[in-house]
């Protein structure tokens, strides 16, 4: 698959990987950013659809856990 090469990394993930925030949760953010940014992308949106791939498969990796955690964009974008 496309996506495949945005998959993180268990070792990446600073909380459990196979719990809500973990892997299912990126794939599934991963695929929908995809779409949204491939037709923005088709319609002459200046958009970077590898940064909105990254940023998807990424969005979660500095989660503390699965509650709330209003620092975690901030930890994951380091």
């Amino acid at each position: 698959m496309v996506l495949d090469c945005y998959r993180p990394r268990a070792e990446w993930f600073s909380h459990d990987p196979y719990w809500i925030h973990g892997f299912n949760h990126v794939a599934r953010v991963l695929v929908w950013a995809n779409r949204l940014a491939e037709a923005l992308a088709a319609r002459g949106g200046g958009v970077d659809v590898e940064t909105v791939r990254w940023a998807a498969a990424l969005h979660d990796l500095g989660r503390h856990d699965d509650g709330r955690d209003p620092q975690h964009g901030e930890r994951s974008a380091l």
